[in-house]
């Protein structure tokens, strides 16, 4: 656990004031300068999620870690390259457009957070004001012609490589405004790409989904389907 300042050596390494959620005993802290180190409990493997909640932990001049700035979270290890995505994470940045996340100087290189997620799904009650992107390795079992679909709240990208390099990223999908359902392939939305795109079976495809929130709902979603499945 990283902290701003220089710590009290007697709050700091109290157990006690630290806690998880789901439940997980603290047996030892250990502080060395601004950094304490935790001995838990055998933690849940698997990319469990948990929450640190920081309470009477205090500086060197005997300030509290206030409210509101005393939790963090964490990811268990989970030893998988199928089925899984990064999602990175860029909060304080107002508009809804793509173009407002891209414009932060943080923008690509420094997100605030780093995590994952098991399908082209980003999960919602994010926030507000944030932009993100979830990325990965799309790699088909059967070889033939896709269409894809993207929805958001609020605006997205959708952008697919002809391989597994950067260099090659095409933007096949956007969603401009907010929260419209996936558009089949016969009504020319720009949500939906503009052709059946040809992936081969065993291919590595770099696939990226890049959407910004403003305010109230947030998600990005993406969808895809063989040419010759009529499934909606």
């Amino acid at each position: 656990v990283d902290f701003s300042k220089a710590m009290d050596l007697a709050t700091a390494e109290d157990p006690a004031n630290y806690s998880f959620d789901p439940a997980l005993g603290v047996t030892a802290a250990t502080l060395n300068g601004k950094t304490v180190t935790l001995t838990t409990d055998a933690q849940t493997p698997g990319g469990t999620k948990y929450t640190l909640t920081v309470t009477g932990v205090k500086d060197i001049s005997q300030f509290e870690v206030p409210a509101g700035s005393n939790t963090a979270s964490f990811f268990t290890y989970y030893l998988t390259r199928d089925g899984v995505l990064t999602y990175k994470f860029w909060g304080g940045i107002g508009g809804t457009a793509v173009a407002d996340l891209e414009a932060d100087p943080r923008y690509p290189d420094s997100p605030d957070s780093i995590e994952a997620v098991f399908s082209a799904d980003s999960g919602s009650a994010r926030g507000d004001n944030f932009g993100a992107v979830m990325e990965g390795y799309l790699t088909p079992e059967e070889s033939g012609n896709y269409w894809f679909f993207l929805r958001s709240d609020d605006a997205s990208q959708l952008w697919l490589s002809l391989d597994d390099s950067e260099a090659l990223l095409g933007l096949i999908a956007e969603e401009v405004g907010c929260c419209g359902a996936f558009i089949e392939s016969d009504l020319g939305d720009p949500r939906t790409s503009a052709w059946a795109i040809a992936l081969e079976a065993g291919q590595r495809y770099l696939i990226r989904v890049i959407y910004k929130e403003g305010g109230g709902g947030d998600y990005a979603q993406v969808a895809w389907r063989k040419d010759t499945d009529s499934t909606p």
